[in-house]
């Protein structure tokens, strides 16, 4: 009895994601910007975005997902995320010599259904650390050295009676 209301509800909820239809998608790639202390993912869709974009693995953190894109009526949405949070990897390089930073989004265009028209993206920045060499010029002249030369007689042994 509970496995037929199991299949009944999963039949339904499957009837429902196919019914769902989502007449958007997105265009191109997505812009990265690497700023000082985040990284910012703009997104270009063919409708305005009505979804959400999320750190994934983390869809349930307030600070990990953005969601207010219906009262920004845009074409292109766009997500900041602070280095270090949400999961963001963190990576140094020491050929080139710098720090690599990235993270998996995801674009759901529907606020609690995965559509088929969703897409993750691994967006990652690089940073190069400044070359710092140091250059000095120095002088280099011959110092003349001279050497010193003593000699003490050996005294011969005194035997005593």
């Amino acid at each position: 009895m509970v496995a037929v209301r199991i299949f009944v509800l999963f039949a339904f909820f499957a009837g429902l994601t196919q019914a769902i239809s989502i007449d958007n998608d997105i265009v191109g790639e997505p812009d990265i910007e690497c700023l000082e202390n985040e990284i910012r993912v703009w997104i270009k869709t063919r409708k305005i975005f009505a979804g959400r974009i999320y750190a994934k693995g983390k869809a349930e953190n307030p600070d990990c997902y953005k969601d207010d894109f219906s009262t920004e009526r845009t074409k292109k949405p766009h997500y900041n995320l602070r280095f270090g949070m949400c999961g963001m990897k963190s990576l140094r390089s020491v050929d080139p010599r710098g720090m690599y930073y990235g993270i998996t989004i995801v674009v759901s265009f529907h606020p609690l259904l995965i559509t088929k028209v969703d897409q993750a993206f691994h967006v990652k920045c690089f940073f190069e650390e400044a070359n710092r060499g140091l250059t000095a010029e120095l002088g280099v002249r011959w110092v003349l050295s001279s050497s010193s030369h003593r000699s003490l007689p050996i005294g011969h042994p005194r035997i005593s009676p």
